[in-house]
């Protein structure tokens, strides 16, 4: 198994020249990115790509904005780090508040993100507030090492026994999304679906040799 993580960043502004700017400075620092250039979009990418960190505009055009995207990932998707960011320095005059945002969300001028290591400083500092806890029971150097905090979340129901319809409902999100993690799971921990090797069964025996398996909370 490859001992390279991967880490996930999910980029959405209005401004393509930007996000370009913004997933190149990403790439180039191992991050597998995609981009969306509306809330919708960031929605759907935050139920579907699983990121670690999610890079929002404020300012998304009509309809839902940055900060409303940031208050669905804390609620729907809380493993997810979130960074806003502004074309105003101060989040006063883009009309906004400290008290508007979630707890632990970075805040970021557009005009800085042409900094490299600005970017990439504010991106680890809202990462290192999403770090898993202590109680996590897992080996972070062990086969488990590659999975986000996201992925964790589901593999650990999945070996409390729960369904995946089950684990949607938990997660506040549709079947089809956590299938997706799943197969992203599998994939990360070389289970070939397509061997005699039931992959779910699979999945939960190398969890139980690298964690404490789980008691389920009904």
């Amino acid at each position: 198994m490859s001992s390279q993580i991967w880490r996930r960043a999910l980029v959405v502004d209005d401004d393509k020249m930007l996000c370009a700017l913004v997933k190149d400075v990403l790439v180039a620092a191992g991050f597998e990115v995609q981009v969306a250039h509306s809330a919708a979009a960031g929605s759907e990418g935050l139920a579907d790509f699983d990121p670690d960190v999610a890079i929002l505009d404020i300012e998304l055009g009509r309809g839902a904005s940055g900060i409303d995207l940031a208050h669905l990932a804390q609620e729907s998707y809380p493993e997810t780090a979130v960074l806003l960011l502004s074309r105003y320095p101060d989040l006063r005059t883009a009309q906004a508040s400290a008290r508007d945002l979630p707890p632990s969300c970075g805040f970021l001028s557009k005009p800085t993100v042409v900094e490299s290591a600005v970017l990439l400083e504010a991106v680890e500092s809202v990462l290192r507030d999403r770090a898993p806890a202590a109680g996590d029971h897992v080996d972070t150097s062990g086969p488990l090492a590659a999975l986000t905090a996201t992925q964790l979340s589901v593999l650990r129901m999945v070996a409390q026994g729960f369904t995946t319809t089950e684990i949607a409902r938990r997660r506040d999100c549709t079947t089809s999304a956590v299938e997706k993690i799943l197969g992203t799971i599998y994939q990360k921990l070389n289970i070939d679906t397509g061997s005699t090797i039931h992959p779910r069964v699979e999945a939960i025996r190398i969890y139980a040799s690298a964690a404490v398996l789980p008691e389920r909370v009904d």
